[in-house]
């Protein structure tokens, strides 16, 4: 853990993308605010970049493709982005079911 200088959102998520080797997306919907910013960063820093919107797809069933895409582009360390549950109480829980899923399949 590294404390930056700058407390702006979005140089903490420009980092955490940077650092990283992949970043991972949860929503419930399509990105918006940070998590987009996320998204846009991660582009432009031509790093591996995955959104799961679990409006679409369950925790259980998004655990195989996130695992495939793991293993193509070789991640070892994984940035993991979301909305705050301020703004959708249901994130956190779903975000943890599919990273406990992902490191089941990984095992």
């Amino acid at each position: 853990m590294e404390e930056l200088v700058s407390g702006n959102y979005a140089d903490r998520t420009e980092k955490n993308v940077r650092d990283a080797d992949a970043t991972l997306i949860v929503s419930h919907g399509p990105l918006t605010g940070s998590s987009a910013l996320t998204m846009k960063i991660a582009r432009r820093l031509n790093k591996p970049c995955l959104h799961v919107d679990f409006k679409t797809r369950a925790a259980d069933e998004a655990a195989a493709d996130v695992t495939a895409w793991l293993a193509s582009c070789g991640a070892g360390i994984l940035n993991v982005a979301g909305p705050r549950a301020s703004s959708d109480a249901d994130i956190y829980d779903a975000a943890r079911k599919l990273v406990a899923a992902v490191i089941e399949k990984m095992r």
